[in-house]
Order: structure tokens, then C-alpha cells, then sequence
């Protein structure tokens, strides 16, 4: 049996096995809302998700886990917030 890396086991730990990504719309990227059925840490490592990474780097970063939704959504819209940052970077783009 291997052994899980303990920052990945405590990410898992704490999913709510499922993530979403609360970033713009990008046409032929992602989608704004795009929910993926697992937490974030898997979700980053999903081939469209890092097809969509590999184009617009910023989108990682707009990815949030289920468990942290609630709070995200309001972060990605208050100035000062990393995710607000992450969010305007990508409209600048």
C-alpha cells in the first residue's frame, strides 16, 4: 500500500468530493460553473481541466473545492482578495 502525501491526504480529507470553477467564461476553454465530481486536487490534474491550465494558466487558481464554495464566491467579487486578483487577471487576458 502506498503511502499519501499528507498535505494531499488532508486536502481529501477535508473535499467536499466535488470542486467547481468560479472564473469567467473562456469560449472554447471552460465554462463558468463547470463543476467537476471530484475535489480540487484531482480536479487540476483532469486532462481538460489541464488542457485549459496549459492556455490560460489562471484558471487553476479559480478552481475551488465544494467544501469552500460558499466563502470562494465571495472572495472571487471583493477587492484585495487573491481570487479577486485571479479572476481580474483573467478578463485582462
Amino acid at each position: 500500500m502506498a503511502l499519501k502525501n499528507p498535505k494531499t491526504a488532508k486536502a481529501d480529507a477535508e473535499s467536499a468530493g466535488f470542486s467547481c470553477y468560479i472564473g469567467p467564461n473562456i469560449p472554447g476553454v471552460i465554462q463558468k460553473g463547470t463543476i467537476y465530481p471530484v475535489g480540487k486536487a484531482e480536479a487540476v490534474k483532469l486532462p481538460e481541466v489541464e488542457l485549459a491550465v496549459s492556455q490560460r494558466p489562471g484558471v487553476a487558481a479559480l478552481i475551488v473545492d465544494g467544501s469552500t464554495l460558499p466563502e470562494d464566491r465571495v472572495k472571487v467579487k471583493k477587492p484585495g482578495e487573491p481570487l479577486y486578483a485571479a479572476y481580474r487577471s483573467l478578463l485582462r487576458r
